[in-house]
């Protein structure tokens, strides 16, 4: 074993050995032996006191940063968001047929207006506009220097040809109700006029579809429509424009891909590339996120979510959408058990709609209690609740003359239904066969059951729907749910003029003061007033019972957290999630500020 050295330093050493040195500090390498000459007590104050500087100094740096510098979006980068279905009519003029179509519509064409991140009306087209004192003429002032994916300036004169063609039967519009009667003027080529047979309210709302090209447009006649090429290729105005499309051996389009518009009139989009991909199903749809192939997803449901893996990659924004669901009963039927109002009112507190949204929804619905979504100005929370009560729907149902009875048959065991002159309560329950209404509707027969109901469930295929159950409104209870609107005009719901064949009032309602209020309330502009109407017209409604109203869907829209910008809290329909798509970016630059 060598023998063990001493070292021992005195003053002329060190004096050497700095005379030799040519720094005075110790470098990296030498600062690894600081522990041979430090005592322990020593070597720890000095290690915290380093680790203290540079904590301190990652603070100032940081605190230094975030009051000198800020982020900026950036343009570049390519989003991808898959939907279920395919494009068909890229064109305003029946794009709400297809949600597809109208997701695309939305971010190439511009319109009048457009909606915000609460779903309230802005100005897109438009700049300013003024209503006549008699409350029939608008006059709008658009802006100028408004360009054409191919150039040419969009004026007025666009604007007449849309809302005319829209207008003319040959086309087919399904916009054509909604502007029935209106006289469109132009005054210059930034300035026009739209005039009503009478005032209108909620009419400015509906001025959200995109406007066409007339040069592009005028020489097409309306049997040529279905066939033109601009279906799928089409020139708007909107931030972003039509690049390409590609399709599958079927022929059946796979993806679209869009471009930004770099001579847009509002912010200029940050994105570069938007391309929208197409599946067949749901399934589909969730693959191509779990896999990577798609940045955003269209529309999820409850279900859905559960099926997703990578749930940390993705932000799923719940967006309130003013859709109502409710049972909605046939009261032409004056034979029916239901045209009591107390065994409606026993029906509806039969519903434990908190159980009911829990186990189907989870937090993706609101209960509602009114006609009108509490996400809309005219909603009010003074109305009847039904809140979940058996004992109270039994005794409802034994003071309108219903008892339990036991029967027997031979062949099957002995059961317990509610009876009235011998006849059992009967009730068919029709839904829409997609997979959650099937489920509520389930879920509210079982309960009706409970309490000795004989209920049978009639599910329609969701395309037959409008032609087998609500134009010839063939059914006895029906589930079902609608949009409303921000801006509501419950008329064509509620207003018995509206209970026939071609009308939206499914439950054959009739109320004549009922119907004053709805008429009071779309012929006058006054906030407030209007208010005051919807408000006693709500507390009528839920006092009557016609529907029974269960919840507002909201709509869970997918978007990997590296899109920055979405904000929006509130949609009207689906489209409109893209409103602000100019404003999202995927790319950020920094910038020192300026004082």
């Amino acid at each position: 074993m060598p023998p063990k050295i001493n070292y021992h330093y005195n003053q002329t050493d060190k004096d050497l050995i700095v005379s030799l040195s040519k720094k005075r500090l110790p470098n990296l390498k030498q600062l690894k032996y600081l522990g041979k000459f430090l005592k322990p007590k020593e070597y720890t104050f000095l290690s915290l006191g380093a680790l203290l500087i540079i904590i301190g100094l990652f603070i100032f740096g940081y605190h230094f940063y975030s009051q000198n510098f800020e982020v900026h979006p950036a343009s570049g980068g390519r989003y991808t968001e898959g939907s279920v279905g395919s494009p068909q009519y890229i064109n305003p003029l029946y794009a709400s047929l297809n949600s597809v179509d109208d997701d695309i519509a939305k971010v190439v064409f511009s319109s009048l207006f457009t909606r915000d991140r609460n779903g309230y009306l802005t100005n897109d087209l438009v700049q300013t506009y003024e209503l006549s004192q008699d409350q029939k003429t608008y006059t709008f002032k658009i802006a100028k220097g408004v360009k054409w994916h191919d150039g040419n300036d969009l004026t007025t004169d666009d604007i007449i040809f849309t809302i005319e063609t829209i207008q003319d039967p040959a086309f087919h519009s399904p916009l054509r109700l909604q502007l029935a009667g209106v006289e469109a003027k132009k005054i210059d080529d930034l300035t026009f006029s739209l005039t009503l047979p009478e005032s209108y309210a909620p009419f400015i709302e509906s001025l959200t579809f995109g406007i066409i090209p007339k040069n592009t447009w005028e020489e097409i006649s309306a049997n040529s429509v279905p066939l033109t090429s601009l279906n799928l290729n089409p020139i708007g105005s909107g931030p972003y424009e039509f690049v390409s499309l590609s399709k599958d051996k079927s022929g059946t389009i796979r993806s679209y891909t869009l471009t930004a518009n770099q001579n847009y009139y509002r912010q200029k989009p940050f994105i570069d590339k938007i391309v929208f991909k197409f599946f067949a199903s749901q399934e589909e749809l969730v693959a191509a996120l779990n896999s990577g192939q798609i940045d955003g997803a269209s529309y999820l449901t409850s279900d859905d979510l559960k099926n997703i893996n990578a749930k940390n990659s993705y932000n799923f924004n719940r967006l309130e959408i003013p859709e109502n669901t409710a049972l909605f009963f046939n009261l032409r039927n004056k034979d029916a058990a239901y045209s009591d109002k107390k065994v409606r009112q026993a029906l509806a507190l039969a519903i434990n709609k908190k159980d009911l949204t829990n186990k189907i929804f989870g937090e993706n619905v609101s209960l509602i209690n009114s006609p009108i979504n509490n996400a809309s100005f005219g909603y009010s929370k003074d109305v009847a609740e039904y809140n979940y009560n058996l004992t109270e729907a039994k005794r409802l149902l034994t003071e309108a003359g219903w008892q339990l009875k036991t029967t027997s048959i031979a062949s099957s065991s002995p059961e317990t239904v509610l009876t009235k002159n011998n006849l059992p309560l009967e009730i068919k329950l029709t839904v829409a066969d997609s997979p959650e209404s099937i489920k509520t509707a389930e879920y509210i027969s079982a309960a009706w059951q409970e309490m000795g109901l004989k209920v049978t469930l009639d599910i329609v295929n969701k395309n037959d729907l409008q032609s087998q159950i609500l134009k010839p409104k063939s059914f006895s209870v029906l589930l079902y749910s609608w949009l409303v609107g921000v801006d509501p005009d419950p008329y064509l719901m509620w207003h018995s003029s509206q209970a026939g064949e071609n009308g939206m009032n499914l439950s054959g309602y009739n109320n004549n003061r009922v119907d004053k209020l709805l008429e009071e309330a779309r012929l006058n502009n006054n906030p407030e007033a209007r208010k005051k109407s919807y408000a006693e017209f709500q507390k009528l409604i839920t006092g009557d019972l016609p529907a029974v109203f269960l919840y507002s869907p909201r709509y869970i829209y997918a978007l990997n957290k590296e899109v920055k910008g979405f904000n929006y809290l509130v949609i009207t329909s689906p489209e409109d999630r893209l409103s602000g798509i100019n404003y999202w970016y995927l790319k950020q630059s920094h910038s020192l500020k300026l004082q």
